[in-house]
């Protein structure tokens, strides 16, 4: 089997494996772009470069452009006006723009079917149509004929209401789901019964922008990270207050219990996922996109979740903290199987034992690549499955 169809067949099987992913994102309308040369003399901005520079792995990395990256900031505003301006001239004057954009639209948009996630007896999927600009979530059960369960143009027939993640439970009879309004980032989450269609009008919850739930075994509940709505915290300091909820089906969202309270660093961002035999709670404190501390709470199965007593960390102890790394975790039968670029730039995997935390204890069980870089590991079947 050839090694791109054997990584095809992995990213299908770690599709299904996972809670339903957030649906694809619809397709980018192709983007043309002019080169210097070919640009009107003397048009659009030339992009200064700064001394901002990253140390990754003891190798210096310029980023001369990052000051790009604001974009409220009035120099950046100037600049993506006159590049849009340079832009639009040229491609007015390309004889052949309309061909190429119906040659692109006809590759894009086309019928296609998500792989399916098996959940119960059920399987859930997305379903895409080459005339239409939003997907469809379909579930079927035992084979049977596919029928829709959330069709954003039916929720809106306006079109300005978007589908965000969406994740069954783990017998499939209910769906956390998330809307996003004016087809904006901001985001609420909602809940169906996926027998009978009917949307609970309690389980509603603002504030989901970033939140993926992860549902108890039991499906009674999900834990997912709430970021306020308030408009008086600007939008680059909410991550600070971000927390970690778990909210009980039927109860209302403003008694949701804080498992993890807001760290006050607008440069950190907080998530947890439970184990998918409920044993473990994953608590992720990431610090932009280069490292992250990584907790976890072993949970008492006797008691209901989310009841944790009070105190920030919440009975959580560091599996790796205050590292410039970042680490990824998951847990079968006992084990911890955990991803890190700590000591080795393109990851390698280790075993942990739950009782043994301490990084000397950790065992590593497939070693990094000299060439290919791990960006994803699952278990699969009780195996360990990788992507590279």
């Amino acid at each position: 089997m050839s090694t791109a169809r054997l990584g095809a067949l992995l990213a299908i099987a770690m599709s299904a494996c996972k809670g339903a992913p957030p649906p694809a994102p619809p397709p980018a309308a192709p983007v043309a772009t002019a080169t210097r040369a070919d640009a009107p003399a003397g048009s659009g901005a030339r992009a200064r470069k700064s001394a901002s520079v990253d140390t990754m792995f003891g190798t210096t990395v310029p980023d001369p452009y990052r000051w790009l990256e604001d974009g409220s900031a009035p120099e950046v505003k100037a600049w993506a006006a006159a590049e849009d301006r340079t832009t639009r001239a040229w491609l007015a004057e390309q004889k052949d723009r309309d061909a190429i954009a119906e040659r692109v639209k006809s590759l894009v948009y086309i019928d296609a079917d998500s792989p399916p996630i098996r959940r119960g007896k059920r399987e859930f999927f997305e379903r895409r149509a080459r005339d239409r600009e939003k997907g469809v979530v379909m579930w079927s059960e035992k084979g049977g004929e596919p029928k829709a369960l959330l069709d954003p143009l039916a929720i809106d027939p306006e079109g300005k209401t978007s589908l965000g993640v969406w994740v069954p439970n783990d017998d499939g009879t209910k769906v956390a789901f998330a809307l996003k309004e004016n087809n904006a980032d901001e985001a609420t989450l909602h809940l169906i019964d996926v027998a009978t269609g009917a949307r609970s009008t309690i389980d509603v919850i603002p504030g989901a922008k970033y939140a993926t739930p992860s549902w108890t075994p039991d499906g009674r509940g999900y834990y997912y990270t709430w970021l306020p709505v308030d408009p008086q915290i600007p939008v680059s300091e909410r991550p600070g207050y971000a927390e970690v909820r778990f909210h009980k089906l039927g109860a209302d969202p403003k008694t949701d219990v804080v498992v993890r309270e807001k760290t006050g660093d607008a440069t950190t961002f907080v998530q947890a996922e439970l184990s998918h035999d409920g044993r473990y709670l994953f608590l992720t404190v990431s610090r932009g996109w280069s490292e992250n501390d990584l907790f976890v709470r072993t949970m008492d199965l006797a008691s209901s979740p989310g009841s944790e007593g009070p105190g920030k960390k919440r009975g959580f102890v560091p599996i790796a903290a205050g590292q410039a790394h970042r680490y990824r975790v998951v847990a079968f039968k006992g084990r911890f199987y955990l991803a890190t670029d700590d000591g080795a730039p393109r990851y390698r995997i280790f075993a942990i034992d739950p009782n043994k935390l301490a990084r000397e204890q950790w065992k590593e069980i497939i070693p990094e690549d000299r060439q290919a870089v791990i960006v994803d590991h699952r278990v699969i079947g009780g195996r360990l499955a990788l992507a590279y």
